[in-house]
């Protein structure tokens, strides 16, 4: 099954890894759950099965009517080609997926354009000491921009504020 055909499918994305039949299993029965949930159901996975002949994914589910329970354990499961490490990332509170995905959201705002601006090269270009995020997006702000950090560079914000508006408030910020 493609990438883009499981998550058709199973509203999962997939990438090749060494557990594929254990994650297909998972990506069975996930669907399995969020299609009794629609349909006012709970389901509790009981015993699943994989074999290489076919293949053949099996799950035996218990269906309940009723709610999903509040506390849920959603997650990511990882693989790194390089070392071959696995790790599954909780969405619970404490892994820092929680901060991850709020700074996502934050950056998904219509407002904000695509890039992002890194503070050091601001730093440079205004000829002073890199300002703190938080201290420019607080300008940034009060001026009327948006502003949020950038999840991809730790020292980087994305705003609709343009260079020379970054340089300004920069030197602002540092008494120039």
């Amino acid at each position: 099954m493609g990438l883009y055909s499981s998550l058709e499918a199973y509203g999962a994305y997939v990438r090749p890894m060494p557990y594929a039949s254990e994650l297909g299993l998972r990506i069975l029965i996930g669907g399995a759950v969020r299609e009794a949930s629609v349909l006012g159901y709970r389901v509790t996975p009981l015993f699943s099965y994989y074999s290489c002949h076919g293949p053949v994914f099996r799950a035996l589910l218990q269906m309940n009517r009723g709610k999903l329970p509040e506390k849920r354990d959603y997650g990511f499961i990882c693989y790194c080609n390089r070392c071959g490490n696995s790790q599954a990332f909780s969405m619970g509170a404490g892994t820092g997926l929680e901060k991850l995905l709020k700074r996502m959201l934050e950056e998904s705002d219509p407002r904000l354009p695509f890039g992002y601006i890194k503070l050091d090269e601001v730093a440079s270009r205004a000829k002073t000491d890199t300002p703190s995020i938080s201290s420019i997006m607080s300008a940034l702000h009060k001026e009327g921009y948006t502003a949020s950090r950038s999840h991809i560079a730790s020292s980087a914000i994305k705003t609709d504020c343009p260079m020379g508006g970054c340089i300004r408030i920069a030197q602002k910020l540092h008494g120039c």
